[in-house]
């Protein structure tokens, strides 16, 4: 980890080692034709979908609907400096795109963070919306493919944090689908309001203290041949 400052000391109420006990919730039902995904924008229900997944079908996925290229362009606009944090890393994937070994990794599913381990500096098992880790500890963030889960008012919490966790100056990499996106359509139900243009992110970031800097289109290609979108943004903590 750079600046030597070890990855536990920055975490807040989060002991080593200790065990979390997976709570219980019930199935999601009503899958979208053909696929599968979380149906609301309960947290709960949000965590107990990606709790059940193993890592293996999501790193699949990611392949197989043309995330990779996005995850590839991401990791281009992190800046080099450190320590980083992914947010929402699920299975590390980010960390093996980048080949970073700097990566602080947090996600609320164990299985997926369990696999992450390997591929990161420390791994911290935490809800997004409210993170056990120092304030501006961190020169940058990403936060991939997180946002869509969320209904606006998750959205914003969870970009509240992240502002928080960064150093004054940091920067915040984010990615999201598009309306319209065909291939979400054929395989994932989100919140109506999950998947929102760029304009709506703009203004999630602007509401939760972040300056928006820069935005990229990043095109892609399913194998199923579907032509894919996603919305690249970074954007920067106020500060010198």
């Amino acid at each position: 980890m750079g600046g030597g400052d070890p990855a536990g000391a920055r975490l807040r109420g989060a002991r080593r080692g200790q065990r979390h006990r997976p709570q219980r919730h019930p199935r999601l039902r009503h899958p979208a034709p053909g696929g599968e995904g979380p149906l609301t924008a309960d947290p709960q229900r949000v965590a107990a979908h990606w709790a059940a997944k193993p890592a293996a079908e999501l790193e699949a996925r990611a392949r197989s609907g043309g995330r990779i290229r996005a995850l590839a362009r991401a990791a281009a606009r992190l800046p080099p400096a450190s320590p980083c944090v992914d947010l929402g890393c699920g299975s590390g994937l980010l960390a093996a795109v980048c080949g970073r070994t700097d990566l602080v990794g947090v996600d609320r599913a164990a299985g997926l963070l369990a696999a992450a381990r390997p591929r990161l500096a420390a791994a911290v098992r935490a809800d997004l919306r409210a993170l056990p880790l120092a304030g501006a500890a961190f020169a940058c963030a990403a936060l991939l493919f997180v946002l869509d889960d969320y209904d606006a008012a998750g959205k914003r919490a969870i970009l509240r944090e992240a502002r928080r966790i960064l150093r004054p100056g940091g920067r915040l990499v984010l990615a999201a689908y598009r309306p319209g996106d065909a291939w979400i359509a054929a395989h994932w139900r989100l919140p109506a309001d999950g998947v929102e243009p760029p304009r709506a992110l703009r203004a999630h970031l602007a509401a939760a203290g972040l300056v928006p800097e820069a935005e990229e289109a990043v095109a892609a290609t399913a194998e199923d041949g579907t032509a894919r979108r996603f919305t690249l943004l970074v954007a920067r903590r106020p500060g010198p």
